[in-house]
């Protein structure tokens, strides 16, 4: 995993006036707690935050999916012992060990320490009966003996992103270069392609909505040829268009 950029968790609370502070103590925790939430390592905001350290060819190979318990653990155990924690993140991290959740705030080398047992989270971003859908569960805390697999659940959302089949496109080089249209690396891009069957009963055009919608641009190769200078982007998918469009 990497170090991702300054998170706003760390600095909400001082975003705000001394009165708010001292009349609404429990608002700040809660927009704090809320960030820490969605700023966590592996979550789709870190991901979109630094896809370009992501993309890279080191990080993508060692991305780690699991370790294994090192002692036993009763089920009102805070300390989890395991091999080893790299690859997970460093704070408020997401594990699975059999079928309880846990979330931890803060790991050693061979720890996650302040566990909270019993947690809720995604599994799975396929369900077996309707793989268009993910899996949420919620869970109870257990006793769980020494060997038993635990499993990294921060890193489902950016594997689910990477095992995105690419979209290659090709733009102008001089576009690229100077920034205009957004074409730059880390940046988000609306693409919209039409349908198969392109005409509705009026003739109107409309949109494939499984395939447009925004992508983050990941990589640029930047081809140089008599006709000019172009840049192949390779994007991946962030979102789709929602509602149906036409031109």
């Amino acid at each position: 995993m990497i170090n991702s950029r300054i998170k706003f968790n760390t600095i909400v609370q001082n975003q705000f006036p001394d009165f708010v502070k001292e009349s609404y103590p429990l608002l700040l925790d809660f927009l704090k707690q809320y960030y820490i939430a969605v700023e966590n390592q592996g979550s789709t905001l870190d991901i979109l935050q630094n896809i370009d350290r992501y993309v890279k060819v080191d990080l993508l190979s060692n991305l780690v999916d699991s370790t294994i318990l090192t002692s036993d653990i009763t089920f009102f155990a805070d300390t989890i012992n395991v091999q080893s924690t790299e690859g997970f993140p460093n704070t408020y991290g997401l594990i699975q060990i059999d079928d309880e959740i846990i979330t931890y705030t803060e790991k050693t080398d061979t720890s996650f320490i302040g566990c909270v047992r019993g947690f809720s989270g995604i599994t799975s971003y396929k369900k077996s009966n309707t793989p268009d859908n993910l899996v949420f569960e919620q869970s109870l805390a257990k006793n769980h003996n020494t060997s038993t697999s635990v499993k990294n659940l921060s890193i489902l959302s950016l594997k689910e992103f990477l095992v995105k089949s690419p979209l290659v496109i090709t733009v102008r080089g001089r576009e690229f270069v100077t920034g205009d249209a957004n074409y730059t690396v880390g940046k988000t891009i609306r693409l919209r392609f039409l349908d198969t069957n392109p005409y509705l009963d009026d003739q109107s055009a409309k949109f494939d909505l499984k395939k447009s919608g925004d992508y983050l641009i990941m990589t640029a190769k930047h081809v140089f040829s008599e006709e000019g200078v172009k840049t192949e982007l390779m994007c991946g998918r962030v979102a789709s268009l929602g509602v149906e469009a036409e031109l």
